[in-house]
């Protein structure tokens, strides 16, 4: 073999060896990325196994691991939509969605693991990081109107009336065409001490949607805090009609009446609806009832039955 053959072969050689080495790199920086994004976006089954840890730690009142296990069960499902898209497409694959399509499906199990999140986190005391986890949510699924009414309630148990009333003015403009967040809005307004606003909004609401019980409760309840005792009782008495018609007892409306029939001095009517509600078994607070049982012994219905 020549001097020059000896040394293309030699060139060759080294030229193969980095395109060897070359390669390899490529391939482990692929490797690695593939790992990285995995680590990002758990698979589904990951999720799901995280997600029933954590309810059979809450059950067995392993309170720090619950929290902890649905952090990171919610942690699994990725922020940007394409991707959140294509984790509920690989849940849907394995029949776990159901009969939902996939986008909803998974919409509604991450809000039952914020829920779940939600509770053992209030019921620990923290009610800052409990609100919080509706508050990220909410970002991601600006749409989503279980999760929002959800938002606003624990919002206003909270006793945090102007983010309360934030968060229902921001549904009640994402989401349109539901009574309930409406009603929501309106029942914040009211706690804000807004009743013109919240009276302007139920009354849009009942000639949007004149069979939905809610806003009528809702409306009778801000008349009757007006002193507005007629029109409360024609209002409370629609949505009670509303409710029959619905099988539902509706006890918030049925003792609303009652406060308004014995503010009215109607004591037949009121003991009526009381009697009613013992049948449904709709328990009356204790004042409504004593204050019925004044109102009767001032009008000298006492002691009928």
């Amino acid at each position: 073999m020549s001097v020059f053959s000896a040394l293309d072969v030699s060139q060759s050689w080294r030229l193969l060896t980095r395109f060897v080495f070359v390669l390899m790199v490529v391939l482990v920086v692929v490797l690695v990325c593939a790992a990285g994004h995995a680590s990002q976006n758990p698979a589904p089954d990951h999720f799901l196994g995280l997600a029933a840890r954590a309810t059979a730690h809450e059950a067995a009142g392993n309170t720090k691991a619950a929290i902890d296990t649905y952090r990171r069960a919610l942690a699994c499902v990725p922020e940007a939509e394409q991707e959140r898209l294509a984790f509920a497409e690989a849940l849907a694959r394995s029949g776990w969605a159901g009969s939902l399509p996939p986008r909803q499906a998974l919409a509604r199990y991450v809000f039952r693991l914020a829920q779940c999140l939600h509770r053992v986190l209030w019921d620990a005391g923290r009610i800052q990081e409990a609100l919080a986890v509706y508050d990220e949510l909410a970002v991601r699924y600006p749409t989503y109107r279980l999760l929002h009414l959800a938002r606003i309630d624990g919002l206003r148990r909270a006793g945090e009336l102007e983010r309360a009333l934030e968060a229902a003015r921001e549904a009640a403009r994402n989401i349109r065409g539901y009574p309930s967040i409406s009603v929501a809005l309106a029942t914040t307004l009211r706690g804000a001490g807004q009743a013109e606003e919240a009276e302007q909004v139920l009354r849009e609401t009942i000639a949007a949607f004149p069979g939905r019980p809610a806003a009528y409760t809702e409306l009778g309840l801000l008349l009757l805090a007006a002193g507005e005792y007629e029109e409360a009782e024609q209002v409370l008495r629609q949505a009670v009609e509303l409710r029959k018609a619905n099988n539902d007892p509706g006890p918030a409306t049925r003792i609303a009446r009652i406060k308004v029939l014995t503010a009215l001095g109607r004591c037949g009517e009121a003991r009526e609806s009381a009697v009613r509600c013992e049948r449904l078994g709709v328990a009356l607070p204790v004042e409504v009832l004593a204050s019925l049982q004044l109102s009767c012994a001032d009008a000298g219905e006492g002691g009928e039955n």
